[in-house]
């Protein structure tokens, strides 16, 4: 539990963690999904800066020949992504279900490979379904945009300027 309160930080830690000491203000945590939050506010960062707008097609943020599924005639858009109303599903399909970390073996082409397999069940912006692959491509599509990848543009842009000196996309060893 970590409290800040006028300036005084306090820190408790209950259970075990590394060592089989209690945890404290050191001991790394994984945000999980919290990163969403992060990643919602590079988009924003991104549009304030007129790097992208909302309705900027995913597509266009690609390499040339990676296909995005459509439906309807709807493209995806970054807005789509970050309000979980691209129709894509929760996970790529070639994600591993049963590893310990399952994201740890995910590369690029696998991203690619399951963009153009996905079929969409419903047209883009008409139906709110969470989506991990969706906000994992927003996150991968900004980093490429800005340029140098999502980890450098996250630590750059959210995690230094607000002072998380202690968050990580990738945690030391």
């Amino acid at each position: 539990v970590g409290l800040y309160d006028g300036g005084k930080r306090e820190i408790y830690g209950f259970g075990v963690g590394p060592k089989g000491a209690p945890p404290n203000g050191s001991t790394l945590f994984e945000i999980g999904s919290i990163t969403k939050v992060f990643t919602a506010l590079l988009l924003a960062d991104a549009v304030q800066r007129r790097e992208v707008q909302l309705d900027t097609p995913v597509s266009d943020l690609l390499p040339p020949g990676v296909t995005v599924p459509s439906k309807d005639k709807q493209v995806i858009t970054l807005e789509h992504l970050a309000l979980h109303t691209s129709s894509l599903p929760r996970l790529p399909q070639s994600l591993p279900t049963t590893a310990a970390d399952p994201c740890a073996t995910y590369s690029e082409d696998l991203l690619y490979r399951d963009l153009i397999a996905t079929q969409l069940e419903h047209p883009p912006g008409t139906m709110i379904v969470y989506s991990n692959f969706g906000y994992g491509l927003l996150g991968f599509a900004l980093g490429r945009k800005i340029g140098g990848g999502y980890a450098k543009v996250m630590s750059e842009r959210i995690l230094k300027p607000l002072g998380l000196a202690d968050t990580y996309v990738t945690p030391p060893p």
